[in-house]
């Protein structure tokens, strides 16, 4: 299937020069996943953040920016960070993925998926995928972790990532994730909108992800969004995402943290968005359609 994304008409090939680089092609009949286009309303809510001297990262934009997507992905709650690789490795973080430990991961995917596993110096192990998806293959997974249990070496976590917003297979995934104890990451960067058997993308995990960078149905120019039932679990993640400052009346920090927070004016861009973010769907199903 990849190969022939690859393979052009010899007319395309031709030019006055003689036969220019496959290359030079590619990018002159490139058909982007996605371009950063504006609402309109974008203006009002950065005003808002600017009127109101709320520039830090934090106030009513983040506050509101997570009620509003946490309650579309049908979860209990969300913690809005600077990326969706962030969010990724606070999940990982919140899992108690350390050193020594093995994460499975989709093994078609970009490298943000997989770049915060080492982060935390946990060891790759890539799940291949089935053609009908292109996503994560629920054999695959099965077959791995059979092998994983009777080395006696489960993973930590399952990384499922739902490619250009095509779900996973999610029931049979969580299935088989659940028959052998092992929690799934569902990332979700690109699915933002999209629904498997009536329920959204990102809420099948113990923790999900979405992206609002520069490429995504919707933007913030670049942020991530962090999505649990596990209200505890997030307000963890807050804690780690703004340094592990404790509360004090001086800087104090007994852990290492991160510098992880959604500015409040990338999250009104956020909210503009958001409000079309329907009009977003509808047109990538008419793109799909045609």
């Amino acid at each position: 299937i990849i190969a022939e994304l690859w393979v052009y008409p010899p007319e395309l090939l031709k030019s006055e020069k003689g036969v220019e680089p496959l290359q030079t092609v590619a990018n002159k009949k490139r058909i982007p996943l996605a371009t950063p286009h504006l609402s309109g309303e974008e203006m009002i809510f950065i005003n808002e953040a600017l009127d109101d001297n709320w520039i830090a990262p934090a106030g009513p934009h983040v506050d509101a920016f997570e009620k509003e997507i946490a309650e579309f992905a049908g979860v209990k709650g969300a913690v809005a960070v600077n990326s969706g690789t962030a969010a990724i490795h606070l999940a990982l973080s919140l899992m108690n993925v350390g050193k020594g430990d093995i994460v499975f991961c989709s093994s078609l995917t970009f490298i943000a998926s997989a770049n915060p596993v080492i982060y935390q110096g946990a060891e790759l192990v890539f799940i291949d995928s089935e053609p009908e998806t292109w996503n994560m293959s629920p054999e695959a997974l099965e077959r791995a972790l059979e092998f994983a249990a009777k080395r006696h070496k489960l993973p930590k976590a399952v990384i499922v990532v739902d490619l250009y917003g095509q779900s996973a297979k999610m029931n049979e995934i969580c299935d088989i994730s659940a028959k052998y104890g092992v929690p799934i990451l569902e990332d979700a960067a690109e699915a933002l909108g999209s629904s498997y058997h009536g329920q959204s993308c990102g809420s099948f995990g113990e923790f999900g992800v979405f992206s609002f960078n520069g490429n995504k149905i919707i933007t913030t120019s670049g942020g991530g969004m962090l999505l649990s039932n596990n209200t505890e679990a997030l307000e963890r993640a807050k804690f780690l995402a703004t340094q592990a400052k404790e509360i004090a009346p001086y800087y104090q920090h007994k852990e290492v943290g991160y510098n992880y927070r959604l500015s409040n004016i990338l999250a009104g861009i956020g909210r503009a968005q958001f409000e079309v973010l329907q009009e977003r769907i509808d047109r990538k199903r008419l793109i799909y359609e045609r």
